[in-house]
């Protein structure tokens, strides 16, 4: 009897320690698994979402052909181009996609500027004349493609031992004036964060490259920098002629579509040197969704001539693509996918053939998932 019940307990005993390895052999294939599976689970979804975000860019594109084909070119976001997926004009299955473009060329390609204009328009901001000249030729001195110190300028071995030094290429972020001689401490103050100068710097120029400046984009303080570029006092008219708050609005055009309708509108003075009433190169932002992963595209649409000097973002892919039509369906509105013969005429022809030239230039991609 005694030894039945040995028997008995040593059974259960190694059955209960046959479940408990059996349990743990199958936690540990599970895990495995998980593991195996899931960086292929991410990279499935991060395709999809790429292909997403993808399909909303060439989407884009279409939408701005159709304006431009309609318009006779592109000049403000007052077209309504600057949300080109609003309305329910696209739709996707499965994903949700935001896009947002907004005109680079509004700006000031910060390429165009030497010392002299850099004084100028330092001077004009409330810096002492000898400020403005160190700071302007340390920046020339550190973009330019040489090693020729400018009068008050600073090249490599200006600067000391372990410390940033000239690159000699184009910003590739604003940050970088913390690192230029004589002008880190105008731009940056002494717990390193930025001064009103650098506001006014990043927010009115742009690091990528293009030839002029679309007044119908351009803030009353970028247009007040043309002015003094050209040694013209700004006249808030300016502004308020463009947008069409004053003069005659001809068809409900509340943007220009040459600098002489700015001068029929009552404006007293036009930059002219680096201006022009077209957008040459806009930036499309696009995020895909599918549940909390998203995926991110920035993308810069020009002509061949208008190029980004900067490069990708921090953990960005940057590739070059030329976008066709869309890859999604259409639900009405302005969301062609045809480019087509536009129509031009007068002040509006070299526009028109200028946006039909617009391409996709290049493309930040990022994917969070």
């Amino acid at each position: 009897m005694t030894f039945g019940r040995f028997r008995g307990a040593a059974a259960l005993i190694f059955t209960l320690g046959l479940i408990a390895i059996t349990s743990a052999v199958a936690a540990g294939i599970v895990e495995f698994a998980a593991l195996r599976l899931k960086p292929r689970a991410s990279a499935a979804l991060e395709a999809e979402l790429k292909l997403d975000a993808e399909s909303a860019l060439n989407a884009a594109v279409a939408v701005l052909r159709e304006y431009a084909e309609i318009d006779g070119g592109l000049y403000a976001e007052s077209q309504g181009w600057g949300k080109p997926l609003a309305d329910g004009r696209v739709e996707f299955d499965g994903c949700e996609a935001d896009v947002k473009i907004s005109d680079e060329s509004g700006k000031i390609p910060i390429s165009s500027m030497d010392a002299e204009k850099f004084v100028k328009i330092f001077e004009e901001w409330g810096m002492s004349s000898a400020s403005a000249q160190q700071a302007a030729d340390c920046i020339v001195d550190w973009c330019d493609s040489d090693d020729a110190r400018g009068v008050f300028g600073a090249e490599y071995d200006d600067y000391d031992r372990g410390a940033a030094r000239p690159p000699n290429r184009a910003f590739k972020s604003f940050s970088e004036l913390a690192f230029v001689k004589n002008a880190n401490e105008i731009f940056f103050d002494a717990d390193g964060n930025p001064t009103d100068f650098y506001r006014i710097l990043s927010e009115n120029f742009s690091l990528e490259n293009f030839s002029k400046v679309n007044l119908n984009s351009a803030s009353e303080e970028t247009l007040a920098i043309l002015c003094e570029l050209e040694s013209e006092d700004y006249d808030p008219d300016l502004y308020r002629a463009i947008r069409g708050e004053i003069g005659t609005v001809d068809d409900g055009k509340y943007w220009v579509e040459s600098l002489s309708d700015i001068e029929n509108r009552g404006a007293r003075f036009v930059p002219r040197a680096m201006a022009a009433a077209s957008a040459s190169l806009l930036k499309i932002e696009v995020t895909a969704r599918r549940g909390i992963a998203e995926y991110k595209i920035v993308a810069f649409y020009g002509t061949e001539t208008s190029s980004g000097s900067s490069g990708g973002s921090d953990g960005s892919r940057t590739n070059s693509s030329s976008s066709g039509t869309a890859g999604a369906s259409s639900s009405g509105g302005n969301s062609g996918g045809s480019s087509g013969s536009m129509t031009s005429g007068g002040s509006g022809k070299s526009s028109a053939a200028r946006a039909s030239s617009m391409k996709v230039l290049k493309i930040h991609e990022r994917g969070t998932l």
